[in-house]
């Protein structure tokens, strides 16, 4: 379980949610219309975009969809 709660914190991880923190701020959305537009509180933009809450491969895809962002692209450029 410590693998996990430690997986936040590490470096990959924080470049994919960089990525989503500078495609809403482009798009000139807040936190809260964000949300709203995804469906969500804008308390669920804020926990992942401040690594508090981590997104499951699902809601990554599926914000990635809402900002336009290429999740495939994203994740292979970890490789």
């Amino acid at each position: 379980m410590e693998w996990i709660l430690s997986s936040l914190n590490d470096p990959d991880y924080r470049r994919l949610v960089d990525e989503l923190v500078e495609a809403r701020l482009a798009a000139r959305l807040s936190q809260t219309a964000f949300g709203k537009a995804i469906g969500r509180p804008q308390s669920f933009v804020s926990k992942y975009e401040h690594y508090v809450r981590r997104l499951d491969v699902i809601e990554y895809v599926r914000i990635c969809n809402a900002l336009e962002v290429d999740a495939i692209s994203a994740i292979r450029s970890l490789c």
